[in-house]
């Protein structure tokens, strides 16, 4: 146990007044998870075979996706200069080998594809969120990628809107949008069928009516024969069934006349008593939303409070200007859904990006001209609002990003954020995750959808089938995510981080993160999803 006054300063002050570093740098880490991920995707693709059990795959996605992953956060330029040698041998060893590395694209497969790729977007960002988590306390973790103080580009800085952008990506709009596309695919699909079995029912329908107009041509002219003969003997017994078809005739036409007239008063009435009912049914619908969200949440708060409750009692280092004197990354995360359950109802797809824009512009003019950053900096710390300011103030710019991702995932629209990005940070100011400013949130949205779009690329070019990995995290994430919470502040309050040489670092990484694999493995070898709410 080492809770002592002087090594907690020194701890506070590891962690503080750090300014991040280049766009660029920021960039391209974010997106070098793909790049691995790739990596592994091919050596297993080329050196295992299809029949190979899922413990043998696992253990080679812990060598070739887990362990570049840690190395990506502690020594970046040197696991990148890796990676990309590795993809480009591979991709030439395959071709010596006449073995295929890249798919040829299909369009169709492509829509299909988009749930999958969400998917590995979602348990890829949980893998690299637990790496990142318990290396950012080590001194093997460059200074340079951990969160900034108050302005400044670090990878570590785009951890809350990673999140909130990967719970955007399934939300209800995202859902409803991907469903449409559906929709439509069908459509064509079955257009192609209706065509083809539509020109073998008009061969069979062209045949047999050409074989009834040859009989009704024969017996015209049999009929103008016979005509002559029985017009005299079938007159009296015409007569008489025609009286007997024209009274069931009149009959039926009375019948008829009376049903469309009942219809049409009975529409009129239905109309109106279901314009209330609907009324009725849609705020009750909007309620339950809420309420159903508040206890979806309730994990997060009950997390939340533990690690407020932890952190005083064992006197745990903590970084005030982050989220403030009680707020966390879970309260945080749970502020935040409920806030988006209120407008979710209401919410429109193709306007996702529209009303993102609107509230970061608007957030941006309250940061400059109405005193909303000078509060952030300056204001003491007097009631429960002002002790968690930078939490509070966050929360609008970081529920945009939810907006953007729902945007990002109907429209694959990329380009704007990275753009925006560059002439915000030149026009208006230096990124500032502490504001949430604007160039922060271009900053964040174009990191974490330029990655989403390489997952895309990677899911459709790169053949062999997708990582196990992802799948055994996608089960059960949020249990793992707070698995690894609970290994990360075991680790610190047992062993002095701080002074830890960098090989024993790596070392207690790896095994953390491999007790967290198997334990992400069992579970979904069993078939055991964690999840009472």
């Amino acid at each position: 146990m080492f809770n002592s006054e002087e090594y907690k300063k020194a701890k506070e002050d590891f962690v503080s007044n750090l300014h991040g570093t280049s766009l660029t740098e920021t960039l391209i880490i974010s997106v070098s998870p793909v790049f691995i991920s790739a990596f592994s995707k091919l050596i297993c693709h080329l050196f295992l075979s299809k029949t190979s059990t899922n413990i043998i795959r696992i253990i080679w996605e812990i060598i070739t996706f887990l362990i570049p992953s840690i190395t990506l956060y502690c020594y970046p330029r040197e696991t990148m200069i890796f990676i990309f040698g590795g993809i480009i041998f591979l991709m030439f060893y395959a071709y010596l080998r006449g073995k295929q590395f890249l798919k040829p694209l299909d369009m169709n497969r492509l829509v299909q594809e988009k749930p999958f790729y969400i998917n590995h977007i979602r348990a890829n960002l949980v893998i690299q969120t637990c790496i990142a988590i318990l290396a950012v306390d080590f001194p093997v973790f460059p200074r340079r990628l951990a969160k900034t103080e108050l302005f400044g580009k670090s990878i570590m800085d785009l951890g809350v809107s990673s999140f909130v952008y990967s719970n955007g990506i399934v939300s209800y709009p995202v859902r409803q949008s991907l469903s449409k596309l559906d929709e439509k695919s069908n459509e064509k699909s079955n257009e192609k069928s209706n065509q083809k079995s539509n020109e073998k029912s008009n061969e069979k329908s062209n045949e047999k009516s050409n074989e009834k107009s040859n009989e009704k041509s024969n017996e015209k002219s049999n009929q103008k024969s016979n005509e002559k003969s029985n017009e005299k003997s079938n007159q009296k017994s015409n007569e008489k069934s025609n009286e007997k078809s024209n009274e069931k005739s009149n009959e039926k036409s009375n019948q008829k006349s009376n049903q469309k007239s009942n219809q049409k008063s009975n529409q009129k009435s239905n109309q109106k008593s279901n314009e209330k009912s609907n009324q009725k049914s849609f705020i009750f619908r909007y309620f339950q939303g809420i309420f159903k969200t508040i206890i979806s949440t309730s994990p997060l708060w009950i997390i939340g409070t533990l690690r407020l409750i932890g952190t005083k009692l064992t006197h745990y280092p903590e970084h005030l200007t982050e989220y403030g004197v009680h707020f966390n990354f879970f309260f945080v995360l749970a502020f935040l859904s409920i806030l988006y359950s209120f407008v979710s109802p209401i919410f429109i797809a193709k306007y996702s990006f529209l009303f993102g824009t609107i509230v970061v512009v608007l957030h941006q003019i309250g940061l400059s001209y109405f005193g909303v950053a000078n509060y952030i900096v300056n204001a003491k710390r007097t009631n429960f609002f002002s002790q968690n300011k930078e939490g509070f103030c966050g929360l609008p710019e970081n529920e945009k990003t939810r907006n953007y991702s729902v945007y990002f995932v109907a429209f694959l629209d990329h380009n704007y954020f990275f753009l925006a990005t560059i002439s915000s940070i030149y026009f208006l100011e230096e990124v500032s995750r502490t504001f949430v400013n604007f160039p922060f949130v271009m900053m964040s949205s174009s990191a974490i959808m330029n990655s989403s779009f390489m997952f895309l690329i990677v899911d459709c070019f790169i053949p062999g089938r997708s990582l196990l990995i992802f799948d055994l995290f996608n089960q059960n994430q949020l249990p793992l995510f707070l698995l690894a919470n609970l290994f990360t502040g075991s680790v610190n309050f047992l062993i002095k981080t701080l002074y830890t040489p960098d090989i024993l670092a790596l070392l207690i990484l790896l095994v953390y993160m491999m007790i967290t694999v198997f334990s992400a493995f069992f579970l979904w070898k069993k078939n055991i999803k964690l999840k009472f709410w």
